[in-house]
């Protein structure tokens, strides 16, 4: 009788411990979850998190990800077009002038993501060891991001002779607002 007594002691013992430990789990916070948050037809987006000792330190680390993140993602989907364009040129284009091509576009991004800017951003600070956790979300409008490149590559092409005899710009043009839009 004294077995199964304290059995059930020890049962109600670990059914309270079960109880309470789950009433003090907190439920983790991750905002921008939502396909809103997400890259869609209307714009490009990256969401990103960062934690810092400093409120400022921790939004410009959140940003720096985001925008890194946009990035990439821009940068993968221009490089794809790109190696599909220069397979459809009927001249094949040599690898320097190829590569030459691909390192423009590239810089041609990036100076374009400057326009990038945060359109969301949570921050909250934990009361106990004072960190600050910062989220954004960065985005750029698709239309603005093709008009914006388009006009840049074309000025940048303008101004390489080799380029400019290799790359139909009007058809590259109307091929990436096939593909982009």
């Amino acid at each position: 009788m004294r077995k199964g007594k304290s059995l059930f002691a020890i049962a109600a013992i670990l059914f309270m411990m079960g109880v309470t430990s789950c009433g003090s789990m907190k439920k983790v916070h991750s905002p921008f979850t939502e396909s809103r948050y997400k890259t869609d037809n209307t714009a490009y987006r990256a969401r990103d998190m960062a934690t810092s000792m400093q409120e400022d330190v921790a939004l410009d680390k959140a940003t720096f990800y985001a925008r890194e993140e946009l990035a990439s993602q821009i940068k993968t989907r221009v490089q794809k077009f790109n190696d599909r364009f220069i397979q459809d040129l009927e001249k094949d284009l040599d690898e320097s002038l190829e590569k030459q091509f691909g390192n423009l576009t590239e810089q041609v991004v990036d100076v374009v993501l400057l326009d990038s800017f945060v359109s969301d951003e949570e921050v909250l600070r934990n009361r106990k060891t004072g960190q600050y956790k910062y989220w954004v979300v960065v985005s750029m409008p698709q239309a603005g991001f093709e008009n914006s490149y388009l006009d840049r590559l074309n000025k940048a092409i303008s101004t390489d002779d080799e380029l400019k005899i290799n790359i139909d710009m009007q058809e590259y043009e109307k091929k990436f607002d096939q593909e982009f839009n």
